[in-house]
């Protein structure tokens, strides 16, 4: 991943290379961007926003949209009980190109009596595959090329509540019909990235993966994401476990592709439990962590993590699972 990455660039650059016949070792030399002007807990924080929105739901949102653009015969469709496939190269009479292929499947199931001592339960799952374009003229509306796939979770009764969200997706997202034109990404987003969190009497999260944003720029300046956090919230750590300061890292990429890397408390607990603990500083519970630039320490960094479970992590609509295409096609 990148942290590794960043510290294999800095063991070259330390140890250097060999002179030609000469006694003395050349002098490592490492060249740091100048941070002064970067304000790092907000472009983190602006991160963590990014990450947990680079789900499913987009791509989903412009797939179903581009579905209500098609016309019979274009494009050419294979249905079934269980999912559903489009697969051609055409162009509807109003001027809607279809090129390529995209499979899908889609099912929620909601039961139980909201009333009830044992209340409701809904589950939803959706999936998504293939490498896909659908354009109106020359406005990209939906471009597809990869897989993803989400799940949903509620349980819900009179006085209780919990629900639990997971999306996974390698895939390159485009188009305005996922993601507007005036909105944050109007270029879409590269994902290889696993996310999941939950909320209601218990909350925790996770992250793994990277995120990139062809042509954008993030905080005025970083165009990647990528991260392996974990944090228990309310209900879910334990008594001796941290609620403010995920278990992980987090790295931003410049546009000069210089990586910053966020180390926070160590990813696994038997990192932390050995005696002597080498990294003392990351075992803290205080929310921040140490910055390094080219594998340098460089700077502490504080971010406000535990917001995120303060109603900014939501689940979808769970009405986002039913897509009715037989319906769409007259079957």
């Amino acid at each position: 991943m990148a942290l590794r990455a960043g510290i294999a660039g800095c063991i070259v650059l330390l140890v250097g290379c060999p002179s030609d016949g000469g006694d003395e070792p050349p002098t490592p030399t490492v060249v740091l961007p100048d941070i002064s002007g970067i304000d790092f807990p907000a472009a983190m924080a602006q991160a963590l926003e990014l990450t947990f929105s680079a789900d499913l739901r987009a791509a989903w949102t412009g797939h179903g949209a581009s579905l209500e653009l098609t016309r019979s015969g274009c494009p050419d469709f294979w249905v079934t009980d269980e999912d559903a496939e489009w697969r051609d190269h055409c162009t509807t009479f109003a001027g809607i190109a279809w090129n390529g292929e995209a499979a899908w499947s889609n099912a929620l199931v909601v039961d139980g009596d909201p009333e009830s001592a044992l209340g409701v339960t809904t589950v939803g799952a959706r999936s998504l595959d293939g490498a896909a374009q659908v354009d109106d003229g020359p406005e990209l509306l939906f471009g597809f090329s990869g897989t993803g796939d989400d799940s949903l979770y509620v349980s819900e009764a009179p006085g209780y509540l919990q629900w639990r969200y997971a999306s996974r997706v390698d895939a390159r997202v485009r188009g305005t019909a996922a993601y507007p034109a005036d909105g944050p990404t109007p270029g879409g987003m590269l994902l290889g990235l696993d996310l999941s969190y939950s909320g209601g009497a218990t909350s925790e999260l996770f992250a793994r993966g990277d995120v990139h944003l062809p042509g954008g720029v993030l905080a005025g300046r970083f165009d990647s994401v990528s991260l392996d956090v974990t944090l228990d919230g309310p209900g879910a750590a334990l008594p001796d476990e941290c609620v403010t300061e995920p278990r992980g890292w987090i790295s931003l990429r410049d546009t000069d592709a210089v990586w910053y890397d966020l180390i926070l408390q160590p990813r696994f607990t038997d990192d932390a439990t050995v005696d002597p603990y080498p990294n003392e500083p990351y075992s803290l519970c205080e929310g921040c962590g140490t910055l390094y630039v080219r594998g340098v320490e460089s700077a502490q960094v504080c971010v406000d993590f535990a917001s995120l479970f303060d109603g900014r992590l939501q689940p979808p609509d769970p009405g986002g699972y039913v897509l009715p295409i037989r319906e769409q096609l007259g079957q």
